[in-house]
């Protein structure tokens, strides 16, 4: 069967109801992945539109996977069910605006909820088959309803974004990218072996709780990610709101610090100037350099703060020079900066 014969077979052989009802629930998921917080008639439209376009594509590549998959001898089927994800592939690594890592995740996640739900789909269909006599009816609803459990994967995704928090902790994307990733190399291990042999239905069943349990590890893991992502996250904020915090006292103690220096020097201000204005009418010109020098000396900290094109790091070295200055040690800076930084955030950290 060449390549053509193929995407004819496939239209009109393969898709039943078991996968148009697969194909809307799975566009259903990807579109789950971008709701907008707020819902009104161009929203909604939008939605619309972006739903038929995903289930279009998902028919096209669909067909074209299946094409592909006959051609290649021995494969079962992978091929063809990697077809689900190349489309969500496409969607969350170029459409998506998060960071990589994020998309990452997101897609990581997708991918094995999906794999989970296509063995259950399997066996479900095994076991609704033999109980019904393979009844059409109740096959298809047996393939077709574990895949409902991609839809709270999404909304999970959705609900609980980690896109809102940059620094994501390498530890805890390698546990995400091991469970997620061992999940599918289960799934497929499992649809390997599973050609050409016959289990009862309390295996089927079995393997179909354990796939149960394991999506629902799977989305545990996701909050938990999620959770301590967040915990982290606020944890650096509020250690940034104690260093601030911290830097306003200091700031305020050398601004109470030079105000009861500059209090002092316009207490004795009127006094100096008489001093000096003597001094050069009686023609101690010398004297007088002397005593301005002196009082310039005295004085210079306060007379003299650093400044350069950046307000905040002159804010810091005043502040620092200030708190040298009251224990006693004496600080010289000189810093060359741009008015601005630009913002280079990472988005993985240790």
């Amino acid at each position: 069967m060449n390549f053509v014969e193929s995407l004819s077979f496939y239209f009109t052989m393969v898709c039943d109801a078991t996968q148009y009802i697969t194909i809307f629930i799975f566009s259903l998921s990807l579109l789950a992945l971008s709701l907008p917080k707020t819902f009104d008639k161009k929203s909604i439209l939008f939605l619309v539109l972006r739903f038929l376009i995903f289930y279009a594509s998902f028919l096209l590549i669909g067909a074209l996977f299946f094409s592909l998959d006959r051609m290649i001898p021995h494969s079962f089927g992978i091929l063809f069910n990697l077809s689900y994800l190349f489309l969500p592939l496409i969607y969350i690594f170029i459409f998506l605006k998060d960071d990589f890592w994020h998309r990452y995740v997101k897609f990581s996640f997708l991918a094995a909820s999906f794999f989970v739900a296509l063995e259950v789909s399997r066996n479900m269909g095994l076991i609704l088959g033999e109980v019904t006599g393979d009844n059409f009816g109740w096959v298809v609803f047996g393939r077709t309803c574990p895949f409902l459990f991609c839809l709270p994967v999404s909304y999970l995704m959705w609900r609980y974004d980690i896109s809102k928090y940059k620094n994501l902790s390498k530890p805890l994307l390698a546990i995400v990218s091991i469970i997620a990733y061992s999940l599918i190399a289960v799934a497929i291990f499992e649809n390997q072996s599973s050609p050409g042999r016959e289990d009862s239905i309390s295996v089927l069943a079995s393997f179909s709780c354990l796939y149960l349990v394991l999506l629902i590890i799977l989305c545990l893991t996701y909050y938990c990610f999620y959770y301590f992502t967040k915990s982290r996250h606020e944890a650096l904020l509020a250690d940034i709101r104690l260093s601030l915090g911290e830097a306003q006292m200091d700031q305020l103690q050398s601004d109470i610090f030079n105000r009861e220096e500059l209090s002092k020097m316009r207490h004795d201000l009127k006094n100096q100037l008489s001093y000096i204005r003597t001094l050069l009418k009686e023609g101690k010109i010398e004297e007088a350099t002397g005593f301005i020098e002196e009082l310039t000396h005295q004085h210079d900290d306060v007379l003299n703060s650093f400044s350069c094109s950046n307000s905040v790091i002159a804010g810091i070295i005043n502040m620092e020079t200030a708190k040298a200055k009251r224990r006693g040690i004496k600080l010289v800076a000189h810093a060359v900066v741009p008015p601005t930084f630009p913002s280079n955030r990472p988005t993985c950290a240790p």
